[in-house]
């Protein structure tokens, strides 16, 4: 999923991995909040996304998916 202006980090986490697992982002579980610090994600996202030359890239387990976020896109990817 394409990064969005105007969405934060954390929407765009939820809704890849409620897609990922065909159901409503309300039906998840988990909680970003208690795996890492949303807000450092989400401004370290931002500078690279605004930097030249930073090549990022984020990975977790979220819901029995796989999580990868960079500064333009979100993907997940169940691994069942």
């Amino acid at each position: 999923m394409t990064r969005t202006a105007g969405t934060t980090i954390c929407w765009d986490i939820v809704s890849s991995v409620a897609d990922a697992k065909g159901v409503d982002p309300v039906e998840l579980e988990g909680r970003l909040g208690d795996l890492f610090d949303v807000e450092a994600l989400q401004r370290t996202v931002d500078c690279a996304r605004r930097a030249d030359g930073i090549d990022l890239s984020v990975e977790f387990e979220l819901e029995n998916c796989n999580v990868s976020v960079t500064p333009h896109a979100v993907e997940a990817q169940r691994l069942d």
